[in-house]
């Protein structure tokens, strides 16, 4: 069965609207029920409080009263007053006054069980039967009286039934005007959706069908509800934009066969042959209006031959293979043809692609482009690339964002370099460091704004070798005008740099010992006195003479003593700084000349020779002893130039010979003077250990809130005739002299004695620290030597702690490692010393067993008003965490600087703020005045 718009939509609103009264009336049936119970409730829990009222306060006829005057309402089926014992005292029927309360027909089960339980009302409403029951615990009659401690029973039954039955009647008349209403909104309903939405639907179907069978149909009028009116306007809409898209059709079809037409003229303007070839290798279609003088043969001639009737044999036979691979392939590219052209050869590059017609079968769309001149270039890039091969020179070319493209086989030789390794890269990858920035500055400016640069330069190769070349750069730009490439061509001057060294060599050198010769010695004394001058320092020049050469050479030759002369340049150059310079002037005279040097560190040096070159020759057999007689100069003191200088110095080695030989005098006397007095005191230090002078003093160490972790021995000499002896005087000399090295193990000994005797005595100091310089931390029985000396005192190897600077394990890192290490293993603490001011290498750092880094204190003495100095003091106690280390800060003063190294999580502390440097008497009442637990004590 169908079903219309017309009639199945009443249908669908009046089933809802029928559903929806359905409901309705539910609702309300239900609701007039609850509230007829509710109604109910109230009156009942107000008569059993009346009734309870009278049964207090009244009499037995009173009560009777009340059950007649409750009786009255219509609703009220049964009314019983029990007693305790569950007889029924009061009755509306009186048959059943005497009857036990459990035999009332109708009670709901467990109604009374749960009033006897309960002393308030007990509510039941039983829905099924339309009654209400309630029940409730009252007292008792007994003996006529009520008010005993005895409880008895109220129960009421109350029958909703006919109530009920009434609100239904009245609520079934009430619906009765709704449904009629209804049926009445569902009629103009119909006739609404035959007018308005039927009606315009229909005329819509008829329209649409007109437009299917006959391609148009009329305007539609706008009828109906605005849903109908908006499709009948969409159709109206519809049918305008199928006539507009007809006319697109139409429009396209022209425009496809102008197309069709351009097409074919862009084809005759191609620069390029183009063919269709059959399947079979025939010319089925040739376009060549702008090629034409390129076509073997004229295009009327081609049209319809077969291609082995139009091209030489193996032409052909590569044009067919290329229409094979197309059809087979779908495409063909980079086969080449060559022909002979009236105008010369010609090379042609092939490509093709396959073409399906509408029928199915298949031809062939090649296209022949004339690379006769990239040909040639190719020829000439082959060329160039010989050349390049063949070239003895390195040559290096890079793009215009001097990125390398290329390089040739002596680019390789010369550098190491091949070119996967330095394609990409900027040449900047062979620079050796040996010209600044402002070198190259210039050198691409040049380059800019002429195009060309040449000049010699050091380069690195790849073994990482520093060599010189001579190189030439030029720019190359292209048809725009940018430049596009840049070409290098250099060449390795090594040898001939080797040969201007020789020459140098034979200028600036002695040809037999290879020393300095007079023209460099002025060369170099020119720029030492300069920086003399400029910085403010001393300078020493030193004259040496053989003494008693000339018998050598008259007894035993000059051979002899040309060898005895080589033996001594060599043993003097052992004795020389790398900035000093070693010259002979001639004969058995050697000049030294050694910058900032003081007339100190200048007499030392003058002893070291004196005893480096008194010790005996073996030269061609013969055992010799020769000695040197040495005059020293000082300058600014005694001149501020070479000649004066040397003059003095001549004069002063004249007053050696004349003194006995094999010594050295200063040209001025008072300098000598103070040598002398230097000497002196190097000699009573000598003495200053054997006659008890030394002494040690200690200065604690501490956490930054006062607790004791250590104390650092530090050694004083008392002069019996000068006093008390600075350090800073005698700790110099000392390691200059090599005294160093028992005055260190004297301190070691001493301090580990001191920290036994304390032990014993009960005296808590947890550890001593002890400072080792250079020479002795390079002496081999040094870990020997501490082993020894804890052992012999019974200390524990970690309450020593040794404190070393940078300089002295940096110097030979890989000694010094194996030195700390054995120290370490058997349980001595180490510590670097002045952190911060040598040259630290924190790779080694890293690897060193180290306990503590100490602060220097030039970083502290500023603390308060250098930003970068605590800057540095964060950065190193940073490090030392991150490492492991325990940082301590020496030379606090201050509560401000404790105060700032609190705040930058420094961990210990040593300076005059918690103790000068003392006596052991003395360190013992500063640790009883203070009365303070050391560091790890409870």
């Amino acid at each position: 069965m169908r079903l219309s718009l017309k009639s199945l939509l009443p249908m669908v609103v009046l089933f809802f609207l029928l559903l929806t009264l359905a409901g309705a009336y539910g609702v309300a049936e239900q609701g007039r029920r609850q509230q007829a119970f509710r109604d109910a409730s109230l009156v009942a829990q107000k008569d059993a409080y009346h009734l309870l009222q009278e049964l207090s306060q009244s009499g037995p006829l009173r009560v009777s009263e009340e059950l007649m005057l409750l009786a009255t309402d219509a609703r009220l089926a049964q009314a019983v007053v029990a007693n305790s014992r569950g007889l029924i005292a009061h009755a509306m029927q009186q048959q059943d006054v005497g009857r036990s309360i459990d035999t009332l027909p109708g009670l709901p089960a467990g109604l009374l069980q749960q009033a006897w339980q309960h002393s308030l009302a007990i509510l039941h409403p039983d829905y099924d039967k339309q009654y209400l029951y309630l029940a409730v615990s009252v007292p008792d009659q007994e003996d006529q009286e009520l008010r005993g401690v005895r409880k008895g029973m109220v129960v009421l039954a109350y029958d909703l039934g006919p109530q009920l039955a009434l609100e239904r009647s009245r609520l079934q008349q009430s619906f009765v005007l709704p449904c009629v209403m209804l049926c009445c909104l569902l009629l103009v309903l119909y006739l609404l959706v035959w007018l308005y939405v039927a009606r315009p639907l229909a005329n819509l179907q008829a329209a649409a069908l007109q437009l299917a069978q006959q391609g148009h149909a009329p305007v539609l009028p706008l009828q109906g509800v605005s849903e109908t009116r908006a499709v009948c306007e969409a159709f109206n809409t519809m049918q305008r934009q199928l006539q507009h898209t007809l006319g697109e059709l139409a429009e396209r079809e022209r425009r496809a066969s102008n197309l069709a037409k351009e097409q074919e003229a862009l084809l005759q303007a191609i620069p390029d042959l183009l063919f269709e070839m059959s399947a079979d290798g025939r010319y089925l279609q040739v376009w060549s209006h702008t090629a034409s003088d390129k076509l073997v043969s004229p295009r009327e001639y081609l049209l319809g031959k077969h291609v082995h009737e139009a091209m030489p044999a193996e032409q052909a036979a590569i044009i067919h293979s290329v229409i094979v691979e197309a059809l087979c392939h779908g495409e063909s590219s980079g086969k080449q043809i060559m022909l002979l052209l009236p105008d010369g050869p010609h090379w042609f590059e092939l490509s093709a692609a396959r073409k399906v017609a509408a029928n199915g079968s298949e031809t062939c769309i090649m296209v022949s482009r004339d690379i006769s001149q990239r040909h040639r270039d190719e020829g000439a890039l082959q060329l160039w690339a010989r050349v390049m091969a063949a070239a003895h020179n390195g040559i290096l070319i890079t793009d215009g964002q001097q990125r390398i493209v290329d390089v040739n086989a002596a680019f390789t030789r010369i550098t190491g370099y091949s070119l996967e390794d330095v394609r990409g890269q900027r040449p900047s990858l062979l620079s050796s460091g040996s010209q600044d920035q402002a070198f190259y500055q210039r050198m691409w400016q040049d380059i800019d704004e002429h195009g060309y640069w040449q000049g010699e330069i050091w380069n690195r190769r790849k073994d990482g070798g520093v060599f010189p070349e001579w190189q030439s750069i030029s720019s190359v730009r292209g048809e725009d005008g940018q430049i596009s490439h840049y070409i290098s061509v250099f060449s390795d001057i090594s040898s001939q740099k080797e040969s201007e060294a020789y020459i140098r060599r034979l200028a600036y050198y002695d040809s037999l010992t290879g020393l300095a010769n007079r023209a460099l010695l002025s060369d170099h004394a020119g720029l030492a006195l300069s920086a003399m001058r400029s910085n403010g320092t001393s300078l020493a020049l030193m004259f040496i003479d053989l003494d008693r050469f000339k018998n050598i050479n008259d007894t035993l030759g000059h051979s002899v003593g040309d060898q005895l002369l080589q033996e001594v340049g060599r043993r003097l150059a052992r004795c020389v700084r790398e900035r000093d310079t070693l010259s002979r002037l001639g004969g058995d005279e050697f000049i030294v000349l050694l910058p900032e040097t003081t007339a100190p560190e200048a007499a030392h040096w003058a002893e070291h020779v004196l005893a480096t070159l008194g010790q005996p020759y073996e030269i061609a057999g013969y055992d010799m002893v020769v000695t040197p007689s040495i005059g020293i100069a000082m300058a600014p003191t005694d001149g501020d130039t070479l000649e004066v200088l040397l003059r003095c110095a001549d004069a002063a080695m004249y007053r050696a010979k004349d003194e006995g030989r094999n010594t050295f005098r200063f040209f001025a006397q008072h300098m000598q003077q103070r040598t002398v007095s230097r000497l002196k005191l190097e000699s009573d230090l000598r003495s200053a250990l054997d006659n008890q002078q030394l002494l040690l003093h200690y200065q604690p160490q501490c956490t930054l809130d006062g607790r004791l972790v250590g104390v650092e021995a530090l050694v004083r000499w008392q002069h019996p005739t000068l006093g008390m002896v600075s350090p800073g005087e005698f700790i110099p000399l000392a390691e200059e002299s090599g005294l160093i090295v028992p005055l260190g193990a004297w301190v070691m000994r001493e301090a580990i004695g001191q920290l036994a005797a304390w032990h014993a005595a009960g005296v808590a100091v947890p550890q001593v620290a002890v400072n080792l310089s250079a020479l002795q931390f390079r002496q081999p029985g040094l870990v020997q030597q501490a082993a020894q000396y804890l052992a012999d005192a019974g200390v524990a190897p970690a309450c020593l702690e040794l404190e070393l600077t940078e300089s002295v394990v940096l110097d030979n890192p890989d000694d010094a490692l194996l030195v700390m290490e054995r120290l370490h293993a058997l349980g001595v603490r180490l510590s670097i010393d002045d952190f911060g001011t040598g040259y630290s290498s924190l790779n080694y750092l890293r690897r060193f067993p180290i306990d503590r880094l100490k602060i220097d204190r030039s970083f502290i003495l500023d603390l308060d008003n250098d930003p970068r100095g605590a800057a540095i003091i964060e950065a190193i106690i940073s490090l030392s965490r991150s490492l492991g280390f325990v940082t301590i800060a020496e030379g606090v003063e201050t509560a401000s600087q404790l105060a700032q190294l609190h705040a930058l999580r420094c961990d210990e502390v040593q300076g005059y703020f918690y103790g000068r440097p003392m006596a052991p008497p003395q360190l013992q009442d500063w640790l009883a005045q203070r009365k303070q637990p050391v560091a790890g004590e409870a």
